[in-house]
């Protein structure tokens, strides 16, 4: 499905087909600024691959067998392999494993890349549990939440979403969650322990070149989190 953003530029004559998963702009893995940037990669696998590098570097806890396989040693001696599809797969059956970063004292985060959408695996390094996760996970200071953004006005290949976890000794239980169909979250930082800024991105729908008007408008919101894990969802700007 071409996405509003593709046929803006197709009508711009910037673009003559659709843009694949292997044909696109510089890649941008999260909603979190500054987080994950491959400016001069075009393609979200290499970009995985060159991030999964520094990691390896740094670490003996995981390693790549042969290129196409992802090991990680576990707390308790044990290992689990994460195995790329072979080459021989047809598109919509390939898919890449690659290690970001390790988060919250005892989790890797691994990037699952699809043909035409990705998703992340958090997986404990106590005792290999996996969770499942669309969205990219941000921790809140503390260590008590875990925030999981995607934002994907461009392509169209992920839901839009913002949702929230609390994060104990027994793993991830799920607080609240939003997937809006008309806006993405952009620029997402938590401020305190309890709350999270962010911006609502929306198409412009009456963008227009000889207008000057912008293509996308952004407003101003907040995540709360209650003392009973209530979330409050406070638009700023409307």
């Amino acid at each position: 499905m071409i996405s509003q953003l593709q046929k803006l530029l197709i009508i711009l004559g910037f673009l003559s087909t659709v843009i694949t998963p292997s044909l696109s702009f510089a890649v941008h893995f999260s909603a979190i600024e500054g987080k994950f940037d491959c400016p001069n990669i075009h393609n979200s696998h290499n970009c995985a691959r060159s991030i999964e590098s520094k990691l390896l570097e740094n670490t003996g806890l995981i390693k790549r067998n042969k290129l196409f396989s992802l090991i990680v040693t576990l707390k308790n001696g044990t290992t689990k392999t994460y195995q790329d599809s072979p080459e021989e797969n047809p598109p919509g059956e390939k898919y890449t494993y690659s290690a970001l970063e390790f988060m919250a004292d005892s989790y890797l985060l691994i990037y699952r890349q699809l043909w035409e959408s990705s998703d992340y695996i958090l997986l404990s390094l106590k005792n290999g549990v996996e969770y499942s996760l669309e969205g990219y996970p941000l921790t809140s200071p503390n260590g008590q939440y875990i925030l999981t953004v995607e934002q994907d006005l461009d392509a169209g290949f992920n839901e839009n979403l913002l949702e929230l976890y609390l994060l104990t000794v027994n793993g991830l239980t799920p607080v609240y969650s939003i997937r809006p169909e008309s806006w993405g979250p952009s620029s997402v930082s938590w401020e305190t322990n309890n709350q999270v800024k962010f911006i609502k991105k929306q198409f412009n729908p009456n963008y227009s070149t000889t207008k000057k008007s912008p293509l996308f408008f952004e407003d101003k919101a907040l995540l709360r989190i209650e003392s009973d894990n209530r979330v409050i969802f406070i638009n700023i700007d409307s």
